[in-house]
């Protein structure tokens, strides 16, 4: 379970990057607390959901320079909010008719 829970997490943090099309740092604690281990696998994701910098098992630092102007474009090629359909999901329309108030 433990290398599934620690890949799962790592795709699920692509996933929010691309879903919001931003950098994206997923951290977890190296060691051990009573019965819970804790093997760290941080990583650094791009707005395309590219891992940039990831560090495994060992406590430390990790530095990583990115470009926020990276964001604002990548923004406009990955239409993911424009393409969605509105109509379809009465939640969407409420929170639309919010934000115009």
């Amino acid at each position: 379970m433990g290398e599934y829970a620690n890949s799962r997490r790592d795709v699920l943090t692509r996933v929010r990057a691309v879903e919001n099309a931003l950098f994206l740092v997923g951290v977890n604690r190296v060691g051990r607390e009573r019965s819970i281990s804790f093997p760290g696998r941080s990583i650094v994701v791009d707005p395309l959901g590219m891992v940039i910098a990831r560090r495994r098992g060992s406590e430390g630092i990790m530095t990583v320079e990115v470009d926020l102007d990276d964001i604002p474009r990548i923004r406009r090629t990955v239409t993911y909010f424009s393409d969605r359909t509105p109509n379809l999901d009465a939640s969407l329309i409420a929170f639309e008719k919010q934000g115009a108030a």
